[in-house]
């Protein structure tokens, strides 16, 4: 579901579907809590490496400050919205979807400060893993570029795919690989190596994953219909 439907929605869905639990829907705020965390995080992650090489890659002043300002006013927004949640969920109104909408978002307000911190904290650490994984990647293939600006670039090409979520897996591959070639056009390097490097990574994080999850959708069903 990941796979097939844009901006983290999929995931969402994915997740309470899978639930067995029949009031599935009061999981959403769960969802939607660790989805907001990790396009936080990686929103964080790609502001620094927006503001380490952004300058290098030839984009006007007018449009480099909106892209700074944009990311900012994300960060803020964020900050302000986990400190104000509780505010927010306990706001009354008589409008029949806000209600419901408020119920299934009910278990938001149940989490401390320190459960956030500790779940931003392991959305921080599987950001690092990915970003890890993508550099070594680019080193494999022997891309001539250091490797703080190949760790930065990495984090330029994950922020635009933050920010501009693919339609399926292909567009994934699209995505991936024309951020990450404008990314390196600075630095002159080989477009082969760097298709090379995308086209690794979206075999191991997106290809291999969708194979797995099809098999057990195919299993499941088939367990279902002749149990």
């Amino acid at each position: 579901m990941g796979v097939a439907v844009p901006a983290q929605l999929g995931d969402t869905i994915g997740r309470i579907t899978s639930l067995k639990a029949k009031s599935r829907l009061r999981a959403l705020g769960a969802a939607l809590v660790s989805n907001g965390i990790q396009f936080y995080v990686s929103i964080a992650g790609g502001s620094i490496a927006w503001f380490w090489t952004g300058s290098s890659l030839g984009f006007s002043k007018k449009l480099s400050w909106s892209i700074s300002a944009l990311l900012i006013t994300i960060l803020i927004g964020g900050i302000l919205l986990g400190l104000s949640r509780q505010r927010l969920l306990n706001w009354k109104s008589e409008r029949l979807w806000i209600v419901k909408l408020k119920k299934n978002l009910a278990v938001v307000k149940h989490y401390s400060g320190k459960d956030l911190t500790i779940a931003f904290s392991v959305g921080f650490i599987r950001y690092l893993v990915f970003v890890t994984q993508f550099t070594m990647a680019f080193i494999l293939f022997e891309i001539p570029v250091s490797t703080l600006d190949t760790i930065s670039s990495v984090g330029l090409i994950y922020l635009v795919k933050t920010l501009l979520p693919a339609i399926n897996a292909i567009g994934d591959l699209g995505i991936r690989e024309f951020t990450a070639l404008y990314v390196f056009a600075p630095y002159h390097v080989s477009s082969e190596k760097v298709m090379a490097a995308t086209f690794l990574i979206w075999l191991l994080n997106i290809l291999a994953p969708l194979l797995v999850g099809v098999y057990f959708i195919w299993k499941y069903k088939w367990s279902v219909r002749y149990a």
